[in-house]
């Protein structure tokens, strides 16, 4: 089975690829024959003859295999076209534009050809499928329709008959080929209706649905029948034919016309009785409504048949009205929903609606009937009874009384459309806003806090009279004169107010009612007004009485909360306990739990609770308790201890019996532990007054008295024994020089109650003498008099004593800053003398010149004097260089600030070395950035540090060839000046390169290790950083920077 199943399938596949292969050399074939056959043909007009030849071959080949054959056949004949066109016998060798347009005219019309050629064959191929297709389908539904029991019959798209069953030909008495003349089985009176039925729905394509009576040939009589018929489409929608069938429906139109006899009886009872009564079909349409219904509604029976009537129910209302009539009618037992009406003139009212079925002897419903009953009085009473009960929850509840009022407005527009409430309430004199949900936001703002008066709009003036102000129109009433332009913008057009009073019979408040037409109030109006006008009293006054609780609660809380303090009370008779919220806080226990005595005596530090036990025994057994109170403490679960102070009170009837007690508990755990911190406070006062030799002291002016610290006495060395309760105790301590300046400037403080701060010095009992710094500050009184001195003496003497200490190491670090410029200078010496000889070698030459010209007769005076500015300016030059030098070596002189240009400085350096480095076969480089900020610091400081920088590396470079020393100048940016001195000399050790700024390190044979760390502690005393990095070839560099904002 296998190997046949594949040979069969290779056999398949193989004529799969031969069958295009034939194909397609057929079409080559063609095209060639034609060809050639065209070629040898004489013809007239060979172009013409050619291109309709070749697009008969392209149709042909399109119709029978299709559109790819077509196109490689259209392609082959376009190529053999041109072969034929001028000159023949070439290949796309054409001359003329007209040959190539027709070539390519005849390849365009060639594909389009075999596009729409080959859809015309699939159209056609699917038609011929789809006929078949029906035909079989058409041939077994004919077998079931034969032998159904039914009435079924087919017809063409024309409307003319093709087929009728059996059951139709027994009925009628017409055998298929008499089906043209159905329509004489049609009743006379039925034939016309029936015919254009069927006229329209062969028109329109919709299917048939007609009551008809059809004569029966059996006994002549006519049955009334219902005739369905549908179409059948094929895929385009078109109607291919049509099915139908005729179902007896005689017994039920006899039924109908029996029920429509007794319903007319019924209706003529029915439209007398005064009530909303209806009746409706089995599917749920209505077919009747009583004169009543119809009156009440304002609508006609033909308006309010079937689904018509739905147009006066409520729109909120009908979705829950038809969910409601379709569950009655699927359960098929009396119900009954609640659903508003809209009357003749508008108004909304609530109605019962409630269905009954009527049922024939089979028990199957035939009809519904129906009564709608007015409940619009007991749907309102029932609305405000929901209604204050929901404002009242939400006063319970304790929501904000905005929102309360709110939902009383809502509530009231959800009774009656087209009003829109708002509550105004009572402050003061102005009226500020409540509750008005509906109404504009921009109205609300403008009339909140408006001051009520006899003529302020309808709410002000309710308000300032105590009584219900009608406004019909707002345009026209005075009342709202100077209020119109604020209400009519938003189609305010009436507003009717009432005031709310308070139980006290005081204004509270003004509920209004406005409207965007004008309009006066109807008594169920004026009955609701009524009604929540005193449901917003009592929600307005419920909810006052309860903030004003809720306030006086909470600020109880608070204050126990802010106080640590927790109320209780123990009824005597029933030994019940109560626990304020703060005490189950103290005790750190459940809020939920009973205390009882045994958990007070049981959470008791056990040292206090025999105390605790014994002070109440005591007082109990008093007959006249007395306020009592005790400090205790208790131990929590975790064991923390807190300190407690209890204070009891007993509370007596009116026979004196005490019925209960009464009291407070006071968490002062704090306040222990505040005295305990003070108290170590002031022990860690003195210790560091003793510590830091900072005693305090206070001079009451009154009395005269002071009053020191421990530490005062002994920094003054004053004994147990001495009195130093008087100012003139401490002032004979003072120093003999210091004496009178303190005392002055002492009494100049008191006198005029400022502040003082001043150093002096005191004598002790053994001659020691101490540097001591005073603070003092006055204190006054409320109306600015001085009540006492306060301040601190602090002993200094040993930091007078670092001080000293401190400008002797100063001077040492000057004295030596200036042996190492003297050290410097002395390495420079030849450069020097070289840099003086020049200017005066130049000078005695131009005093010579100077001479030659005046011996001239007559002297020659321009060029004397010429001589003689050389004379000048050349002294200047080497006076200049004798000053810089001598500020260079100046020593003991305080740094100058001074506004220095580090670019100047470097070239004043190099200047100084040239002839030492061209000595030493050096080479002097600058890479010197533009517009380098000034900065403010010590010229002679910063030349010290570029010098012994450059020295550094002209000397790493002595006795090495061809030595280059560079000087960088740059802004970072950060803001910083940052200059780099390189050179290509020996290197830096990178093993010590931490050492190199320390004192008295140095790697140079004759060095003192001091050239670097001055330079860097001159560097760090303007701010800046001084490091050095090793070269990547040879060499180092050093860096250093100054921060630009030391610039004024």
């Amino acid at each position: 089975m296998g190997s046949q199943g594949d040979r069969s399938s290779d056999r398949m596949h193989a004529r799969a690829v031969e069958n295009p292969i034939l194909r397609l050399l057929i079409c080559i074939a063609a095209v060639g024959v034609l060809t050639a056959v065209l070629y040898t043909v004489p013809l007239h007009d060979r172009t013409l003859s050619a291109a309709l030849t070749f697009l008969f071959l392209v149709w042909t080949v399109s119709y029978f295999w299709g559109f790819r054959y077509a196109l490689f056949v259209s392609l082959l004949a376009a190529l053999a076209f041109s072969w034929l066109l001028p000159p023949v016998g070439v290949f796309f060798q054409l001359s003329d534009s007209r040959d190539i347009f027709a070539l390519a005219a005849f390849l365009f019309i060639g594909i389009t050809t075999s596009y729409l050629s080959d859809r015309v064959r699939r159209e056609a191929l699917n038609a011929r499928r789809a006929e078949a297709a029906a035909r079989r389908s058409e041939e077994g539904l004919r077998e079931v329709i034969e032998t159904m029991p039914a009435m079924a019959w087919s017809a063409l798209p024309d409307g003319s008959n093709a087929f009728i069953n059996k059951q139709w030909a027994e009925y009628t008495g017409l055998s298929a080929e008499q089906t043209a003349g159905w329509l004489s089985t049609v009743h006379p009176e039925d034939a016309s209706g029936h015919t254009e039925k069927w006229r329209q729905s062969l028109a329109t394509g919709q299917p048939l649905e007609h009551e008809v009576r059809l004569r029966r040939i059996a006994d002549g009589q006519y049955r009334w029948f219902l005739v369905r018929g549908m179409p059948l489409r094929d895929e385009h929608g078109e109607v291919l034919k049509w099915y139908g069938i005729a179902t007896d429906i005689e017994d039920h139109k006899r039924a109908d016309e029996a029920l429509r006899a007794s319903e007319r009886e019924l209706n003529l009872i029915i439209n007398t009785i005064p009530a909303l009564s209806w009746s409706a079909r089995t599917d749920g349409t209505a077919d009747f409504f009583n004169q009543h219904y119809l009156d009440f509604v304002g609508l006609s029976a033909e308006q309010a048949q079937d689904w018509g009537w739905t147009v006066a129910v409520h729109p909120d209302d009908l979705g829950g009205l038809a969910g409601s009539w379709q569950s009655i009618m699927a359960t098929g037992k009396v119900g009954e929903a609640e659903a508003r009406l809209r009357r003749f003139d508008g108004e909304y009212r609530w109605f019962l609606f409630r269905a009954n079925p009527l049922r024939d002897e089979s028990g199957n419903i035939v009809k519904w009937f129906g009564i709608n009953t007015d409940i619009t009085a007991r749907k309102r009473a029932e609305d405000l009874l929901t209604g204050e009960k929901r404002i009242l929850e939400m006063v319970a509840k304790g929501d904000p009384l905005n929102q309360i009022l709110d939902g009383v407005c809502r509530f009231v527009e959800e009774q009656a459309s087209g009003f829109l409430a708002s509550v105004l309430l009572v402050d003061g004199g102005r009226l500020r806003h409540g509750g008005a949900p509906s109404l504009p936001r921009t109205y609300t703002d403008a009339i909140d806090g408006l001051t009520f008066g006899p003529s302020t709009g309808s709410c002000g003036t309710a308000a300032y009279r105590g009584e219900q102000v009608i406004v019909a129109d707002i345009a026209t009433d005075p009342l709202w004169e100077n209020y119109r332009e604020a209400a009519l913008p938003h189609s305010l057009r009436a507003c009717w107010s009432t005031p709310v009073f308070s139980s006290q019979g005081k204004v509270i408040a003004t509920f209004a009612m406005y409207y965007r037409e004008p309009r006066s109030p109807s008594s169920h109006d004026l009955e609701t007004i009524e009604q929540i006008t005193h449901l917003v009293g009592v929600a307005i006054e419920r909810k006052l009485i309860q903030e004003a609780l809720q306030r006086s609660e909470s600020y109880l809380a608070e204050a126990q909360r802010l106080t640590h303090t927790g109320s209780w009370a123990w009824n005597v008779r029933t030994g019940a306990y109560f626990w304020s919220q703060e005490i189950f806080r103290i005790y750190d226990c459940d809020p939920r739990m009973v205390p009882t005595w045994d958990f007070l005596i049981e959470k008791t530090h056990p040292e206090d609770r025999a105390k605790i036990e014994r002070r109440v025994k005591i007082e109990s057994l008093k007959k006249e308790w007395k306020d009592f109170e005790s400090d205790f403490r208790i131990v929590l679960t975790d064991g923390t201890i807190k300190h407690l102070h209890a204070l009891a009170h007993p509370v007596v009837d009116e026979s004196g019996e005490i019925t209960e007690v009464v009291g407070t508990i006071m968490d002062v755990t704090e306040r222990k532990r505040a005295e305990e911190k003070l108290r170590r406070s002031e022990e860690s006062l003195l210790e560091a007054q003793r510590l830091s030799h900072m005693g305090s002291w206070r001079h009451d002016v009154a009395s005269g008295a002071v009053i020191v610290s421990p530490e005062i006495l002994r920094i003054f060395g004053v004994q147990p024994d001495e009195d130093s309760s008087s100012a003139e105790f401490w002032f004979s301590r003072n120093h003999p020089e210091d004496q009178q300046r303190i005392r002055e400037l002492f009494e100049k403080s008191e006198r005029l109650k400022t502040d003082y701060e001043g150093d002096y010095r005191i004598v002790l009992t053994d001659g020691t003498i101490k540097h001591l710094h005073a603070v003092a500050h006055p204190v006054l009184s409320l109306s600015g008099e001085l009540v006492e001195m306060i301040g601190t003496t602090i002993d200094v003497t040993e930091r007078k004593r670092a001080e000293e200490e401190r400008e002797r190491l100063r001077q040492l670090e000057t004295d030596l800053a200036h042996m190492n410029r003297v050290t410097m200078l002395g390495e420079l010496a030849s450069s020097l003398a070289h840099e003086l000889n020049q200017p005066i070698a130049a000078a005695i030459t131009s005093a010579n010149a100077c001479s030659r010209w005046l011996a001239h007769n007559p002297p020659d005076l321009e060029r004397a004097r010429a001589a003689a500015t050389r004379i000048e300016h050349d002294g200047s030059r080497a006076a200049e260089i004798i000053q810089r030098l001598r500020a260079f070596y100046k020593t003991g002189a305080p740094p100058e600030r001074e506004l220095v240009d580090m670019n100047e400085v470097a070239g004043e350096m190099l200047a100084l070395l040239r002839d030492e480095a061209d000595r030493h076969s050096i080479s002097l480089r600058t890479e010197l950035a533009t517009q380098l900020p000034q900065i403010m610091a010590d010229r002679v400081q910063l030349q010290q540090v570029l010098l012994n920088l450059l020295l550094n590396g002209m000397e790493a470079m002595t006795g090495r060839p061809a030595g280059r020393l560079m000087i960088r100048s740059q802004s970072t940016e950060d803001g910083l000046l940052l200059i780099s001195v390189s050179d290509t000399g020996v290197g830096l050790p990178c093993e010590k390169l931490d050492q190199l700024f320390r004192a008295f390190y140095t790697t140079k044979p004759q060095g003192t290790g001091m050239g670097l760390a001055i330079s860097r502690s001159i560097i760090e005393a303007h701010g800046g950083r001084l490091w050095a990095t090793a070269n990547a070839e040879r060499g180092a560099t050093f860096h250093f920077t100054l921060p630009a904002e030391l610039q004024p």
